[in-house]
């Protein structure tokens, strides 16, 4: 998709996000492509400081026709 810029909505002191969607096609069940897309954010340098708060990057699976995604807490 188009990259959509939106604002912060929980905590504003912070710059816009850049938001995109991608279709996937992957051979991996959801809990592995989450695994893998985890691994990529922290290759690409992300660090968790505060919740909500500024990051590097934030994968997200939004749907999966395999199976119920559950993320980490």
């Amino acid at each position: 998709s188009r990259v959509l810029e939106t604002l912060p909505i929980l905590i504003r002191a912070q710059g816009r996000f850049l938001n995109q969607g991608v279709r996937l096609v992957s051979d991996l069940n959801p809990p592995d492509l989450l695994k893998a897309l985890l691994q990529l954010e922290q290759r690409i340098g992300r660090q968790k400081r505060i919740k909500n708060g500024p990051r590097e990057i934030d994968i997200d699976i939004v749907w999966s026709s395999a199976e119920p995604v559950h993320l980490p807490n």
